[in-house]
């Protein structure tokens, strides 16, 4: 039975024991998030649908839903814990923009692990996932090549920002420094399950283009 089916008792203690222990840590890192977060606020970002308010909260709901499925049900292999985390976020990207994307993915991951925790909660791997949706909203929006290489640029980054960089130095923070090798071999086989995401992107990102209403997304059009 999965944890999805039978989520396991709610214990805040276990769950934040990272951020109990170490709150200075990520203190500093919510004051870094808050100005980077004021500083995109004052940026003209590029208009990425046609929802209205209510229709992107609705939208965005679901995908945090879908985020937090994809964050609990997770394929086990001999190494690593295989999710489709990084599609559901790269989705989120390119349907909401960067920000709204990070939004999603990060609040997915955070109710996923209440929920149905497997492990001690990191703010920091939280970040990392939510990195997973905001990369691609930038790249999508900012940036002038065709689609498949958008989508390949996307994924290559949010492997080094979040499974490289923010999901190790995640790990080593709730564990000790000497979990780094440990994490470091684990990033080939994170890398196939990255490349795998990728190629499933490139196919629902097809199908979207066909079946979302082009005058309410944009992205469908984007392609020059």
């Amino acid at each position: 039975m999965s944890n999805f089916l039978a989520p396991a008792p709610f214990d805040f203690v276990g769950i934040f024991k990272s951020i109990i222990t170490r709150w200075y840590l990520y203190v500093g890192l919510a004051v870094v998030f808050v100005l980077l977060f004021i500083i995109t606020a004052l940026v003209k970002k590029p208009k990425v649908n046609n929802l209205s308010k209510t229709q992107n909260l609705v939208y965005m709901a679901i995908f945090s839903a879908l985020c937090m499925v994809a964050n609990i049900v997770q394929i086990p292999t001999p190494f690593i814990q295989a999710s489709l985390v990084a599609t559901m976020a790269f989705m989120s990207g390119i349907l909401f923009g960067g920000a709204k994307g990070f939004i999603v993915a990060f609040l997915g991951d955070l109710i996923g692990g209440i929920i149905a925790p497997q492990g001690v909660y990191s703010p920091i791997i939280g970040v990392g996932t939510g990195m997973l949706g905001l990369i691609p909203g930038v790249v999508f929006y900012n940036v002038r090549l065709n689609d498949l290489l958008k989508i390949i640029i996307s994924f290559a980054l949010t492997f080094i920002v979040s499974s490289v960089l923010l999901n190790t130095v995640g790990v080593c923070l709730i564990y000790s420094p000497s979990a780094l090798m440990i994490r470091l071999g684990e990033l080939p086989i994170a890398l196939v399950v990255h490349v795998l995401n990728c190629l499933l992107s490139i196919g629902i990102y097809q199908l979207l283009k066909k079946v979302l209403p082009k005058d309410k997304f944009l992205f469908i059009e984007s392609e020059k």
